[in-house]
Parts: C-alpha cells; sequence; structure tokens
C-alpha cells in the first residue's frame, strides 16, 4: 500500500456511527416518581429512603438538595429544618 491508495482506502471505508450520549438523573428518579404519584408533593422537598429507624436516604429531588439532602445519608439524620418535607418508603 502506498500514500497514493489512501485517499481511495478512506472512501471504501464505511462511516464510523455518530455516538450519542443520554444523561438522565437517576438520582431524583424515585423522588419524580413519588411527585408523579402524589401531586401534593410538588414543589416540596422529597426524600426517598428506607425505614426511620435504620434505613438510608436512595433518592432527594432539588427541592431536598438545597436544604442540605444527600443520597446515602441516615434517614434519622435528615436536616429537620425542610419545610414540608415528605419522606416516602422506598418502593421494592
Amino acid at each position: 500500500m502506498t500514500e497514493d491508495d489512501t485517499p481511495a482506502l478512506a472512501a471504501a471505508l464505511p462511516a464510523a456511527p455518530i455516538r450519542e450520549i443520554i444523561h438522565g438523573d437517576r438520582n431524583a428518579f424515585f423522588a419524580t416518581l413519588e411527585q408523579r404519584d402524589h401531586p401534593e408533593l410538588r414543589g416540596q422537598p422529597v426524600a426517598v429512603g428506607g425505614s426511620a429507624e435504620r434505613g438510608v436516604l436512595a433518592a432527594a429531588n432539588y427541592e431536598a438538595r438545597r436544604f442540605g439532602v444527600q443520597l446515602g445519608h441516615a434517614v434519622c439524620a435528615r436536616p429537620p429544618a425542610m419545610p414540608g418535607a415528605g419522606l416516602c418508603p422506598a418502593p421494592l
């Protein structure tokens, strides 16, 4: 193969497929589902987690994150100053 063959070879190769990257915020997914199922929770801080004694938070919406709620925190350690906070049990 010589340099003269390079353009012909490139033309014979199929075009590279276009890569698409989809980003989904799955950290808030379960909180969003709770807001969908319970419209009275819309616009309020919502956290989804296990039992109040030993559970951890699995999801929190953006309203709850403004109060410092983070995933993996113990449910009993969530900030008490969240007005109108909804703590929903984790779906099984």
